[in-house]
């Protein structure tokens, strides 16, 4: 009778969102994998990620062959934006259950990760090219020369034939200092 009143009030604070009182109530218990894996998981819903991966990773300790503990480090890691670590996290899950959610996961975080890969690029193409820009303006050098009536001259004759511009020292000289900027 006891341990069903225990269940039911866990199973009330579980589907009243009471994560808090969850997480006080599995504190009192003693501590095995399903606890572990059962106050991870409210440490997940209340965005408590470091919390989470603690409890995922002492679940993992107690058995590092259940799908499961896998899966709840993959979402802790996940909520602390450790994308790759997560993707390995998923991939141990799904390695172990087959599980299509882990699947989907593990296929959402590598479009994730590619994405992220793409917009760091693009971070760093502009940053590239901002430092070219601040090195023309700053660089004495590099302004007369182009200010140099010959020289445009120089550089416009070798639109049609740009691998000649590879053969000019001036030329060659200008672009060894937008290079160093980079």
């Amino acid at each position: 009778m006891i341990i069903y009143m225990i269940i039911n009030n866990e199973k009330e604070l579980y589907e009243n969102n009471k994560y808090d009182e969850l997480i006080i109530f599995y504190n009192n218990q003693i501590v095995d994998n399903k606890i572990l894996l059962n106050r991870c998981l409210c440490f997940l819903k209340l965005k408590q990620y470091n919390n989470a991966f603690n409890d995922a990773l002492k679940a993992i300790d107690f058995n590092e062959n259940y799908a499961k503990s896998w899966g709840y480090l993959g979402a802790s890691l996940y909520g602390l934006n450790k994308l790759d670590d997560s993707l390995i996290a998923y991939n141990k899950a799904y390695e172990l259950s087959e599980n299509n959610i882990y699947l989907t996961m593990i296929n959402n975080l590598k479009k994730k990760i590619i994405h992220r890969s793409f917009d760091f690029s693009k971070k760093i193409n502009n940053l590239q090219i901002e430092n070219i820009f601040n090195n023309i303006i700053t660089n004495p050098h590099i302004i007369e020369k182009l200010n140099d009536s010959n020289f445009q001259s120089k550089i416009l004759s070798y639109y049609n034939n740009p691998k000649e511009a590879l053969k000019d020292n001036d030329i060659i000289n200008i672009m060894n200092n937008l290079i160093n900027t980079l």
